[in-house]
């Protein structure tokens, strides 16, 4: 069941995958930016990883919001510079954890409370934000922090829907 929930939602928003190689599976990515009005525009992304895992630890979850912090928000934000691009307005680094089994307290207390947000030059070149979802289909179970809750929401109609 899980496998095909899995791959509904990458066909439901179309996503281009290539490996990286940090936890067990890691699918990357969509990585879109969004042009608002022509006067005023600004740039959004979203950045968008599946991780598909048997179980979730402690030490997996704190070593993956250390390599958040250390690499992906660098490199994908920043692009390895001191500041984001000069028409930033907001990144979202978004992940969402396939786990076969449910995650202990712990660790669901470290995703509901895990927060992480940078915001560059006192915002006048934006903010990011990490989004945390992480979702056993087969307990129907959905987790995340208050910034994934979006994504939470629609997972959750997938699964009770059987998308």
């Amino acid at each position: 069941m899980e496998y095909l929930i899995h791959l509904t939602f990458i066909i439901t928003i179309g996503l281009i995958t290539v490996n990286l190689l940090y936890m067990p599976i890691i699918i990357k990515i969509v990585t879109s930016s969004v042009q608002q009005n022509q006067q005023n525009y600004g740039m959004c992304y979203e950045h968008l990883f599946f991780i598909n895992c048997d179980n979730l630890g402690l030490d997996e979850l704190n070593d993956l919001l250390k390599f958040t912090v250390d690499d992906i928000e660098p490199h994908f934000v920043r692009n390895d510079n001191k500041l984001p691009c000069k028409n930033h307005m907001y990144s979202y680094i978004s992940f969402i954890i396939i786990t076969r089994n449910k995650p202990s307290e712990e660790v669901i207390n470290k995703i509901k409370n895990s927060n992480i947000v940078k915001h560059y030059m006192f915002g006048a070149r934006g903010y990011s934000t990490v989004r945390l979802v992480c979702v056993t289909p087969s307990q129907y179970s959905i987790v995340a922090n208050k910034y994934g809750k979006d994504i939470s929401e629609h997972l959750n109609n997938m699964m009770l829907h059987n998308f």
